[in-house]
């Protein structure tokens, strides 16, 4: 017997459901949005969820950094090396002119660009600026102290304060296990509820300790691949493992701890936004890829974490706005005083290919993702440290001492602490960025647009960008 074709009545009939569907989860997800977050400008659309989604594509072929252990404890030759250029008590005063020098001497023509600034006390000492933030290939630019750039890991300090900020106001301790602050409708592992200090705490993701050890980016999306970690047993809590799911996973926590987003949002969803059929269209049509609870979730966590932070942390520094793209032509009501004062990443000095900018880094926010001058970064460094304005003096120091965003580091003066940035695309052009606090109430910050070129002697601190400014630093004391 034949089966009969179904009619092309049948197969619209189809098309009309799905389309139905997709009409009605558009208007539901526009009324909820609206309704359940009415701190937000404008209505959210499927459209912007589906953007937000997209971004992720930024991510493919990116290679991070990891912690330098020859910056974090100098070699035996490095500290020989400070004994004999300051023997006895340290009574030496940093001298900006040699500084200068050797920056320029270690850096210039061994990259593209760069900007570095030293302050202390919140003053600028000196500022090198050198190269290009972008080649004649583009718009042909000069480095400049308010050229923007994508900061990379240097994001996890500024999640770090956001994070610190919202527990001490909550009086939420760092030991704290942190599941009830995720959203209601992820399954968490037994394991990570433990109480007594065994279950994942703030403290743990705080210092990278949490025992998660995917560290690559997703070009799919962190936030179902957080989901997943989170429903696992770690065996290695406790030890020290770089990974930038720890600080993407704080912009959860900070969308929900400041009230931005309830973590029971979504939680009983209708169909038309679950996986599988319920009149959806199929796996393998890009539909059902972003229109679902963790797209949603994914999408008003990081867009309320980059509310808040900026609110909370940039905004009393006198950073009026930032976003995870280094397209500002849109924002509506932005001066435009750093529009087109963007700095693109090349290869290595001389490069004569088009620069790269790196795209919506939105993926990766809490970890990364950050656009800021050296300006603006040494500006939120002194109000989080002196102001008041975002944390007082005590809380900010006891940040450091705990790691919490940032290492400790010996230098030739004493104790200091730093984090760097490094963002490679396929094709090994690099963003790279660098902070410094310093002992005698000191900061360098310095960002640079592709790799550097050096040679690898004994006797450095460290290498590439971070480790040359820290070696000038170190070789910049006099009495």
């Amino acid at each position: 017997m034949k089966r009969k074709t179904p009619t092309p009545a049948t197969g619209n009939a189809t098309v009309a459901a799905r389309k139905s569907v997709t009409a009605n989860a558009s208007k539901f997800l526009a009324a909820r949005l609206t309704t359940l977050h009415p701190s937000l400008p404008r209505e959210y659309t499927l459209a912007d969820v589906k953007a937000h989604v997209d971004a992720a594509k930024s991510f493919k072929d990116i290679v991070t950094e990891s912690p330098d252990r020859r910056i974090l404890q100098p070699s035996p030759a490095v500290l020989a090396k400070w004994k004999r250029l300051y023997p006895g008590p340290f009574r030496y005063n940093f001298k900006a002119e040699q500084f200068q020098e050797l920056v320029s001497q270690k850096l210039d023509g061994k990259m593209m660009g760069y900007c570095i600034e030293v302050r202390q006390a919140g003053s600028r000492v000196v500022t090198c600026e050198a190269g290009n933030a972008q080649t004649a290939s583009d718009r042909l630019a000069g480095w400049n102290r308010s050229t923007r750039q994508h900061i990379a890991s240097c994001s996890k300090f500024m999640t770090a304060v956001a994070l610190v900020k919202l527990l001490v106001e909550k009086k939420i301790s760092y030991d704290s296990t942190l599941w009830q602050y995720l959203p209601a409708y992820w399954p968490i592992h037994p394991d990570m509820k433990a109480e007594n200090g065994s279950g994942l705490t703030f403290r743990h993701i705080l210092t990278h300790t949490s025992g998660i050890s995917t560290c690559a980016f997703s070009a799919d999306n962190d936030f179902l691949l957080m989901k997943k970690v989170l429903n696992c047993c770690i065996p290695f809590k406790g030890n020290f493992l770089y990974c930038n799911l720890n600080f993407e996973l704080m912009r959860v926590l900070i969308a929900v701890l400041s009230g931005g987003v309830d973590r029971n949002l979504l939680h009983d969803m209708p169909s038309p936004f679950s996986s599988g059929p319920f009149g959806l269209p199929t796996a393998n049509e890009h539909f059902t890829e972003w229109l679902n609870r963790d797209s949603i979730w994914n999408f008003l966590t990081t867009e309320t974490y980059r509310r808040y932070v900026l609110e909370n942390v940039f905004k009393p520094a006198g950073v009026d706005y930032a976003l995870f793209s280094s397209d500002l032509d849109a924002v509506p009501g932005y001066p435009g005083r750093q529009v087109n004062n963007k700095a693109f990443a090349y290869r290595y000095h001389g490069d004569s290919a088009a620069g790269w900018d790196s795209g919506n880094l939105e993926n990766g926010a809490g970890a990364v993702g950050w656009r800021l001058s050296v300006k603006e970064m040494l500006d939120i460094l002194r109000a989080v440290r002196r102001s008041g304005k975002i944390l007082d003096a005590e809380r900010a120091a006891e940040m450091c001492v705990q790691n919490f965003g940032i290492f400790k580091i010996v230098t030739a003066k004493g104790d200091g602490y730093v984090h760097n940035g490094w963002w490679q695309d396929g094709n090994k052009r690099v963003e790279q960025a660098v902070q410094f606090l310093l002992p005698d109430d000191m900061e360098i910050v310095g960002l640079g647009n592709s790799s550097v070129d050096f040679d690898v002697a004994g006797d450095k601190v460290g290498h590439g960008f971070q480790g040359e400014i820290l070696d000038a630093y170190n070789l910049s004391f006099a009495k």
